[in-house]
């Protein structure tokens, strides 16, 4: 039977920061030369299991782990050669307390002491512009991957001096900028600027400043 709502403890989790380990990661691609597109896609099917392991279980309790089964489809269309990846979606506690999820192999150790990143600040409404969003709809950008890095903190490729001044604007309520490189139509750098009053976060180019 499946509750009809989350306990309280779930839906709590539910919000919680998802971390994907190395190898599982590297098992999502399947040829071996998957594209961004395939992997953004394995990942997304992937966490939606996670957290419907979560909505279906029958315990009131939140468990120490979840077992979850991925299908991947490969891209030879041969369908003797899909595969089932049999994953282990792990609570991480502190202090004995839920505070994430951490998805890896059924046969991987898990080590508790390895820290799950937390989101840093409040990002307000997601911005992106014009040319962020044409390498978006041309499957050429995934942008989740940066946001997830600098909702947590890791600023990218930015000098010790602008990674301080990030630090400060934490604790004073400034400005917060993340660099990225990436490559993609020519271009070779994403920002992202989240606003001094953290009503939103943008998504630029340089060369659209």
């Amino acid at each position: 039977m499946m509750f009809e709502e989350p306990t309280e403890q779930q839906a709590q989790l539910i919000k919680w920061p998802i971390v994907i380990s190395d190898n599982a990661w590297q098992a999502m691609n399947l040829e071996g030369h998957a594209t961004s597109a395939q992997m953004l896609e394995r990942r997304n099917d992937t966490i939606y299991m996670a957290l419907e392991a979560l909505a279906l279980c029958t315990s009131p309790e939140v468990q120490e782990f979840y077992d979850i089964e991925v299908p991947c489809v490969v891209t030879t269309g041969d369908p003797l050669e899909d595969h089932w990846l049999q994953l282990r979606v792990v609570v991480v506690r502190k202090q004995g307390e839920p505070r994430g999820l951490k998805i890896m192999l059924r046969d991987e150790v898990f080590d508790p002491e390895q820290p799950i990143p937390g989101i840093f600040f409040q990002p307000g409404r997601f911005v992106q512009s014009k040319g962020v969003h044409a390498l978006v709809k041309q499957k050429l950008l995934d942008p989740s991957v940066y946001l997830s890095r600098h909702l947590v903190g890791d600023w990218g490729d930015l000098d010790d001096e602008d990674k301080q001044s990030n630090k400060q604007a934490l604790e004073h309520g400034l400005r917060l900028l993340s660099a990225y490189k990436i490559d993609a139509a020519g271009e070779d750098k994403l920002w992202i600027i989240t606003e001094a009053d953290r009503s939103c976060t943008t998504l630029l180019l340089p060369s659209e400043y």
